[in-house]
């Protein structure tokens, strides 16, 4: 970039990592404000492996807006400790409800059909 441009400093890996997290923050506060004025959230969730063999939850809300349109946001990419067990994926979905601070909003929870899903809608009971 030198040659191009002899003026160029190059951005370290802190600044970038720190402007990354700032942003971040920003828009999680931007999103945890509209999730206020929302009566009823519909959560997806699904289970997924890495190539390194490490499971992941990837955890959805969809609302409709004031202006009727159907939103959709990631609220949570987690990774989950085995055993996979119906507790465990409850218990990670129940933290990440109640950090996002939406837990008498919830309306209904879709999961795919894997059995330790079945555990898990029980223990959220």
């Amino acid at each position: 970039m030198k040659c191009m441009n002899p003026n160029y400093k190059p951005i370290g890996r802190k600044a970038i990592r720190a402007e990354c997290m700032r942003v971040y923050k920003n828009e999680k506060e931007v999103l945890k404000s509209l999730l206020k004025g929302v009566s009823s959230i519909c959560l997806t969730t699904d289970l997924c492996t890495s190539n390194q063999t490490l499971s992941y939850m990837c955890v959805v809300a969809h609302y409709i807006d004031g202006n009727w349109n159907l939103q959709t946001c990631v609220l949570a990419f987690i990774e989950l400790d085995p055993p996979h067990s119906g507790n465990v994926i409850a218990d990670a979905l129940y933290a990440c409800v109640t950090k996002w601070n939406i837990e008498t909003k919830i309306m209904s929870i879709t999961l795919d059909h894997a059995s330790n899903n079945d555990g898990a809608i029980d223990a959220l009971k």
